[in-house]
């Protein structure tokens, strides 16, 4: 069930990063489960800022499993420019400015709050330069180009 927005109610997206924060060994990240996670990742990056609608029913273990979902969906090792943002490869330009302005303000020590989990030492350097890639229309061309080429190569 979802509601007006396309999202999944508040109340079960909380479920979800909270059974997540559980037993993070059970889903296979790279298959981009759980897939309602996954479909949520700007619902996900709002709670973990502590901004938007579903934080009202947010409780600190919720803000705090949000992170923790985003630091391992996000920023596994080798994972490219629009994983690293969570974000498709048809992503709009606001989209994109939007999402690379919350992910920097989470990873921000000023910011994150001194009780949350640090956040891997080279994330911003990883969000910095996916953003500058994917906001180039030519750095952008190039690298999707990149992609295309390791993806035909590993088939």
């Amino acid at each position: 069930m979802k509601d007006q927005a396309g999202s999944p109610p508040a109340a079960q997206l909380c479920a979800a990063l909270l059974q997540y924060a559980k037993t993070p060994g059970r889903y296979q990240l790279t298959l981009r489960q759980p897939s309602i996670l996954f479909h949520s990742i700007r619902e996900i990056l709002q709670l973990a800022a502590g901004r938007g609608d579903a934080t009202q029913a947010a409780t600190r273990e919720v803000r705090e499993a949000a992170g923790f979902f985003l630091r391992a969906a996000l920023l596994y090792p080798g994972a490219d420019h629009y994983a690293v943002l969570g974000l498709p490869a048809r992503t709009e330009p606001v989209e994109l400015k939007e999402r690379y302005r919350l992910l920097m303000r989470l990873i921000h020590p000023d910011y994150a709050g001194s009780g949350s989990l640090p956040w891997p030492a080279d994330a911003a350097v990883r969000v910095n330069r996916a953003y500058e890639v994917l906001s180039s229309p030519l750095l952008r061309r190039e690298y999707d180009e990149q992609l295309a080429g390791v993806r035909v190569q590993e088939a």
